[in-house]
């Protein structure tokens, strides 16, 4: 009798147990920080904020948190008593590290806490901040929205990339991305010494070279730059700079420029040396910068000397910061060719309009887009958006010149990275 009461008792509990469901919002989550500061308190201070920080991320989204970034900032972010939206009892101290001096200390802290996100979600539900749908509209009355942030490589979903093309439009986007060709090289004006700039940039080859990437090589751009410059001066009529030029003859996809900041440091037989590197990301055509990607090495050791010891923070800095470049470039551009590669046409003798008129119209037609950039009786360019290759793009103008009347005589004068040149005859 008592076996089977206490069954009935077992089964009746199973019963009326509730079904399990997700953790609540509520409940205190454990993340990683990471800060900076002149002190070590400081640093502590700035990890717990980046801690708090994550934890608004998880009760209203990352849309959410970027549209009120500035008033999170003053209201809660810049709080003088982090401890009471976290667990500090409970914190775990996972790194730490002086990437400074010892007379100018620059402090960095990684940390393991539990934030308290039923705190933060009142701080929240106090200055009226919730998830919004659509980021780019701030939905507090009175508050100016934050501009939204970029998405990083790793966020843009693969659909987003060739957004409104179609799929056979993606695929020829998607070969060409995987095989297009990178030019790195280092800003002139940099303060820095030109023998880091250079270790920089045959780290940054190397690492495109490893990876089976086509890379231009970094003797034949300088001799390029040194050589040609008259020509450069003689030939840029339109407001091109040098490098662009220079990446526009070498028929580069997209070129690279990095630029290095280093520190050293000396303590008896004990050389250290830390590097910050930004690698910017342009694209050919048009120069336009896409992004950039900052990086920080740790704080390296040579017992050889100061020098060797920055060098080895150059190499590791760099080395850190490609992966992460060449996918945003090719992220970027994807976007950015969303609706074909972006060719420049140049038509020559071009004295009677309205052939020129006839050819626009049925070109418009074989394109994604064309654009007049400019237009006199001597010569007309496009910007043309194209879905092919510019050889492709140079057999659809031969079919177009037996198609439309007034363009018999036409032929090439030259190609040049993305750009092609057309005589009419006319």
């Amino acid at each position: 009798m008592t076996v089977l009461i206490l069954l009935i008792l077992l089964v009746s509990s199973c019963a009326t147990e509730a079904p399990r469901t997700a953790a609540p919002v509520d409940r205190d989550t454990i993340v990683v920080g990471r800060g900076e500061g002149d002190t070590l308190g400081q640093a502590m201070n700035s990890a717990k904020v980046d801690a708090i920080r994550q934890g608004v991320i998880a009760i209203i989204g990352e849309p959410a948190e970027v549209v009120h970034r500035e008033e999170l900032q003053m209201q809660l972010y810049n709080t003088r008593n982090p401890n009471a939206y976290v667990v500090n009892e409970r914190m775990e101290i996972l790194h730490r590290d002086n990437l400074g001096s010892i007379r100018e200390p620059r402090y960095v802290m990684e940390i393991e806490i539990p934030v308290r996100l039923d705190v933060i979600r009142r701080t929240l539900d106090s200055l009226g901040i919730t998830e919004v749908d659509d980021p780019e509209v701030a939905v507090t009355p009175g508050t100016p929205a934050a501009p939204a942030a970029p998405r990083l490589p790793e966020q843009i979903a693969e659909e987003d990339l060739y957004d409104g093309a179609t799929s056979e439009q993606a695929r020829f986007l998607q070969r060409y991305i995987q095989n297009m060709t990178y030019m790195v090289f280092y800003p002139e004006e940099s303060d820095t010494d030109p023998v880091f700039l250079r270790q920089a940039v045959a780290q940054a080859n190397s690492f495109l070279a490893s990876e089976g990437y086509t890379l231009i090589d970094a003797s034949q751009i300088e001799r390029l730059r040194q050589d040609q410059e008259m020509i450069f001066e003689a030939e840029a009529q339109r407001d091109v700079s040098l490098v662009q030029w220079i990446a526009q003859r070498l028929n580069a996809d997209v070129y690279l420029e990095v630029d290095v900041d280093v520190e050293g440091e000396t303590q008896g037989d004990s050389h250290f040396g830390t590097a910050n590197i930004i690698i910017r990301i342009y694209e050919t055509s048009t120069a336009q910068l896409l992004g950039s990607v900052p990086f920080r090495s740790q704080r390296t050791f040579s017992r050889t000397g100061q020098r060797d010891a920055i060098g080895n923070a150059v190499q590791s800095a760099v080395f850190g910061a490609m992966p992460t470049a060449v996918q945003q470039a090719q992220n970027l551009l994807a976007q950015a060719y969303s609706r074909g590669i972006r060719y420049e046409m140049v038509l020559i003798n071009t004295g009677d309009p309205r052939v020129i008129s006839r050819m626009r119209t049925r070109l418009r037609d074989e394109v994604s887009d064309l654009v007049t950039i400019s237009q006199t009786a001597d010569e007309t360019r496009y910007a043309v958006y194209f879905f092919g290759r510019i050889d492709e793009l140079e057999d659809l103008m031969y079919d177009l010149s037996d198609r439309v009347a007034g363009m018999e005589n036409l032929f090439l004068v030259m190609t040049r990275g993305k750009t092609i040149t057309f005589d009419l005859g006319l």
